[in-house]
């Protein structure tokens, strides 16, 4: 107890009451919806016509035999 009135603060009922009207007075943040969830959407299948697909399976397929002739070496 001398060590907290001597650092001027109070009693554990005086701290708890000061600390519950501090809460009380804050303003409560709101929270905003992130904008980067679903963005997946944004490039889901079903965007894509059937030649770029196409197009896209092969640049995929041709990536994959690159990286393959690669890590033979």
């Amino acid at each position: 107890m001398y060590f907290n009135k001597l650092n001027g603060m109070g009693t554990k009922l005086e701290n708890k009451r000061l600390r519950t009207e501090r809460e009380a007075t804050r303003k409560e943040n709101e929270l905003e919806k992130i904008k980067i969830w679903d963005i997946w959407k944004k490039y889901s299948i079903s965007d894509f016509d059937e030649e770029e697909l196409d197009k896209k399976e092969d640049m995929i397929e041709k990536i994959k035999q690159n990286l393959e002739r690669k890590m033979k070496k």
